[in-house]
């Protein structure tokens, strides 16, 4: 070989010189890259490419089989998925974790919790009301009737009801019931009043705020009107069949509900509010977004032929089988993909929602890499000579491979995150890195073996005597503006500094982590309306978080007993506290039958038991456990604390509310004590949020700059590709803010897939601006540089980028709120990602003194 970076020819050396014409803005090699010794890195790219131009059916063959296993594989592998949001998410440290194993053994459950919310509304709200005789008894009377009548199980051992199943938890609704008995009874006759959140039975007090909501009241608080109903179910899934039997107790009750409501004669409308209910309709919305994501594909691949006949074209080369390099790119990613995903269900990982976001990595990589790698391939026949496939895709391997391994291989620390404390994150980022690393492989193994098959090269022909004059003039006014106008690069500098700077202080100021079920769902979704109950209507009238208390004090000990009733009296005054006479606590209704007064300094525990079995009172034995002492006192071992606030409107609010609690529970660790929510693992889940978000963009650019080091090592070049990559990351970021987005499971795994594709934006014009930096002959100044580093990234650049865009097109224009922002996210990520890639980043490029360029700052090629 002559000279492995020019000529790989069996010819003489001045006969292969000779063959080089020099055309404008050609890639000539000088003399400097004359050298027998290259980088090991480089030095083996360019032999793996002539490899491969030899043998190409040797690479396809072995390829097309693992595609082929790894389809199969994922076909018949047993896997998980997992759609809520809230298995996996939390991390292993996590407080919820404890405080739902307290809820679970504090009230003597196994496995676990399920809820399903009962909601009625009186069809006339002019006249009716749920206070109402009529509308009462067909709520109740509903109620009643499902949890006894229905059959949800049957087995050898014989059919079975909602009561069979349900154990103590059949009367989580009987303080309602009870009240509303003796209201029906003989509440005109006694001068009963219904009083929210306490009414009073007689001597006795009742707690029905739960249930009652869009109240109207008169001045003494009697209430006059209710609009809404609510009945709660709770139970503990302690195995297979129990959630079998729920689950078809939720299906039934739909089907019974609207049974209800399409009678006409009925006077209220039942809704139901279940985990089935919105999984269901979760998936359902899925699939609507999975229809316009579909066409996002079609659009692709109709782009995908357009953009590759026009590569061929513009360098002579369109045929029947270049155009067959269109679906052959378009089959890159599914490939990748379908081995990923194999892969993780062999190692038996779950598939969440995060997970399934990933084929947009390697649609996005994949297909990025293939358009550089064509376009090298065309570019280097168009413009070199080398006579043979294996020379030829050897060039392309040296001068190309090593920006699209610097991109795919970015992603592998990525798999480190496997480590991570939170499951769902740590899949994440192992699927990412498996996604990107079978992305690249697929690019380099089969497609460029592909490409010597359908295009091979040809003998050198001088495509004209001179290039596009159009174009010439393009280049020559772009270069020229890149090179010499420093007020751009001022200008340019300003805004990126300030648009970070506002960025910053929106994640201060601005970032919240909240999500809202009802932007997951189709919009004629039913469960919308129970969705938007809790979230519009229970939450901000009444919510109850629990205290669980697992050392109590001795309330015999005035020392003791104040401190417990400090911690009562700083929970009652929170924000959004209702006060005292909203919660829920047996020591209330003790002091209240015992005539205890409210200073007193202890309490007469040796009334205890004449308390916890009074008729009314006994059902305190759910929610305080406590054995006998042998003077008659009882020795509590654990107690729950129900605290009332209102006002709480998101799940963003309720862990701002969560999080109090908690630093109320830490004030007093003598008390064990342990707040909790239906919702306190989503919480944790949406504390945990940001973190990901600041941090990844980081690790990403560490990532690039150290692999940029590796293949193009060049210090000035990586500072430029990590830290433009970083901003760009953050930029996006900062976009989701002022669009209003809110951090959630959804926006965090489609955030994280934008931030680790900013690297396809900035690497390929960063690298092959820094190989321009290398030729050393007469010219190669500032201006010559860009014009070597348009030529060779700006077209693959421009049409990976609107590839991009044309998938998520579709996007905003879907039906489902959420799909609705991604698209519009995806489309301002590509929109800063081409401001970036052709306007600042050569900007800053080429502000770079030209000494730092190329074989300066830490270059070490021989």
């Amino acid at each position: 070989h002559v000279s492995s970076t020019i000529c790989l020819s069996t010819d003489s050396t001045k006969k292969c010189a000779a063959m080089i014409q020099p055309l404008s803005f050609s890639f000539k090699l000088p003399e400097d890259r004359k050298s027998k010794e290259k980088m090991l890195f480089r030095a083996g790219l360019l032999s793996l490419g002539e490899l491969i131009g030899r043998r190409p059916l040797m690479f396809i063959l072995p390829s097309l089989l693992l595609a082929i296993t790894a389809i199969a594989a994922f076909v018949f592998t047993p896997r998980t998925m997992i759609l809520n949001m809230e298995d996996g998410f939390t991390s292993r440290s996590a407080e919820s974790h404890r405080a739902t194993e307290l809820q679970v053994s504090f009230f003597q459950g196994e496995g676990k919790p399920w809820y399903m919310g009962l909601f009625a509304e009186p069809r006339d709200h002019t006249t009716g009301s749920i206070l109402d005789k009529t509308e009462y008894e067909e709520f109740a009377g509903f109620y009643k009737s499902i949890k006894k009548d229905l059959t949800v199980m049957t087995n050898e051992r014989g059919n079975f009801t909602f009561m069979d199943y349900c154990g103590d938890m059949c009367h989580l609704n009987d303080p309602l019931f009870k009240t509303m008995g003796v209201y029906n009874m003989i509440g005109w006759l006694s001068g009963m009043k219904m009083k929210w959140p306490v009414t009073q039975v007689m001597q006795y007090n009742a707690n029905i705020g739960k249930h009652l909501f869009k109240r109207d009241e008169k001045e003494d608080g009697e209430l006059t009107d209710v609009d809404l109903g609510a009945l709660y179910f709770m139970l503990f899934i302690n195995g297979t069949e129990m959630k079998e039997a729920l689950e078809n107790f939720e299906k039934a009750v739909y089907i019974e509900a609207n049974r209800h409501n399409s009678n006409s004669s009925k006077k209220t409308n039942l809704i139901v509010h279940s985990a089935v209910g919105m999984e269901g309709e979760i998936k359902r919305g899925l699939g609507i977004a999975g229809t316009y994501s579909a066409i996002g594909a079609v659009l692709l691949l109709a782009f995908l032929f357009i953009a590759i006949s026009m590569e061929s074209f513009i360098h002579s080369r369109l045929s029947l089988f270049s155009l067959l390099l269109a679906p052959c790119a378009f089959l890159l990613p599914i490939f990748a993909t379908t081995s990923a995903f194999a892969l993780c269900s062999i190692l038996n990982m779950p598939f969440n929602i995060l997970t399934m976001m990933t084929p947009f990595v390697s649609i996005a990589l994949s297909l990025d890499s293939v358009l550089h790698v064509y376009h090298s391939w065309l570019h280097v026949d168009r413009e070199l000579e080398y006579g043979s496939n294996e020379a030829q895709l050897g060039y392309v391997f040296e001068s190309c491979i090593a920006s699209v391994l610097i991109n795919g291989l970015s992603f592998i620390p990525l798999a480190l995150g496997i480590f991570l404390p939170t499951d769902a994150f740590g899949n994440l980022f192992l699927t990412l890195a498996l996604t990107a690393a079978f992305s690249t492989f697929y690019v380099i193994f089969l497609f460029t073996p592909l490409v010597v098959l359908l295009v091979p090269c040809e003998d050198h022909v001088k495509i004209g005597d001179s290039p596009s004059k159009i174009g010439v003039a393009i280049t020559e006014f772009v270069s020229k503006i890149y090179s010499s106008s420093i007020v751009l690069r001022l200008i340019a500098l300003v805004v990126v500094t300030i648009a970070f700077g506002v960025t910053l202080f929106s994640i201060k100021t601005e970032l919240h982590s909240n999500l809202d079920y009802r932007s997951l769902l189709p919009p004629d979704s039913a469960s919308r309306k129970g969705a938007g109950i809790m979230t519009d209507v229970v939450w901000p009238d009444l919510l109850h978080i629990i205290f669980f208390v697992e050392s109590p004090p001795d309330f015999g000990q005035p020392e003791q007993y104040h401190a417990f009733m400090q911690f009562l009296n700083e929970s009652s005054s929170l924000p959004y506290a209702i006060g005292k006479e909203a919660d829920q606590n047996w020591l209330y209704d003790f002091m209240l039958i015992t005539n205890t007064p409210t200073d007193a300094q202890r309490l007469n525990m040796t009334l205890f038991k004449s308390f916890i079995t009074h008729d009314v009172y006994k059902a305190w034995n759910s929610g305080v456990k406590y054995t006998w002492n042998e003077d008659g006192t009882p020795d509590i071992h654990r107690m729950i604390v129900m605290v009332a606030f209102n006002g709480t409107r998101s799940l963003s609010g309720k862990a701002q509310l969560i999080n109090q609690c908690r630093e109320v529970a830490a004030r007093y660790p003598q008390f064990d004590l342990v707040p909790f929510d239906t919702e306190v693992a989503m919480v944790d889940v949406l504390n945990d949020l940001p973190q990901y978000a600041i941090g990844f963009p980081i690790v990403l650019s560490l990532s690039i700059f150290i692999l940029f080091l590796v293949f193009s090592p060049n210090a000035a070049s990586a500072a430029v590709a990590a830290l433009t990559s970083f901003l760009l990351a953050y930029l996006t970021f900062g976009c989701t803010l002022w669009l209003g987005m809110d951090l959630n499971p959804f926006t965090i795994g489609f955030l994280l897939i934008l931030s680790s594709l900013v690297g396809r934006l900035i690497i390929h014009i960063t690298f092959h601006y820094h190989e321009s930096g290398l030729y050393k002959e007469k010219g190669s100044e500032t201006k010559t540089l860009v014009k070597r580093m348009l030529l060779r990234a700006a077209v693959p650049s421009l049409l990976s980028s609107l590839l991009g865009v044309i998938l998520v097109l579709p996007l905003p224009f879907n039906p489902i709120p959420m799909f609705t922002y991604f698209g519009l996210l995806g489309a301002i990520h590509l929109g800063l990602g081409l401001i970036f890639s052709f306007l600042l980043l050569p900007l800053l490029l080429t502000s770079i003194p030209r000494a730092l360029i190329g074989e300066g700052l830490f270059y070490t090629r021989h």
